[in-house]
């Protein structure tokens, strides 16, 4: 979120290794990859084969629509999160979700507890970031 309130997300791919021909992915299709919305937040995801993301509808506009019916980013990601495992299995080691509230609190539910991974945010007036995970 920047200083004028609004929202923007962003999303990559982990690059060509292993990438089937033709392959698309999660990361270009908006609300799968990253999702933003002034009237909702917004939110990013890693972590999750791409064919699951889409076939789940878009993790990160899911996100975006619970935070914009009042729940929090934390709360937002731990619900789509529990949302992916009950309807394909991903579990919490395969998805990694986070997300900025209409509040402008940053949320967070990570999948993979490798060193590489974390979550920091910095807010105007702020020296350093401060590292959440």
């Amino acid at each position: 979120m920047d200083q004028d309130g609004d929202y923007s997300a962003g999303a990559s791919t982990g690059g060509w290794t292993l990438s089937l021909p033709g392959r698309i992915g999660d990361s270009p299709l908006l609300g799968c990859g990253a999702y933003a919305d002034n009237s909702k937040g917004a939110s990013s995801t890693s972590g999750i084969r791409g064919e699951e993301n889409v076939r789940l509808g878009g993790l990160t506009r899911r996100v975006c629509d619970h935070m914009e019916n009042g729940l929090s980013s934390t709360e937002a990601t731990q619900m789509v999160t529990d949302y992916a495992f009950k309807r394909i299995g991903l579990t919490i080691n395969r998805v990694s979700l986070i997300a900025i509230d209409l509040d402008g609190e940053p949320g967070f539910n990570l999948g993979h507890e490798a060193p590489s991974q974390g979550v920091a945010y910095l807010r105007n007036g702020m020296v350093n970031p401060r590292y959440l995970t």
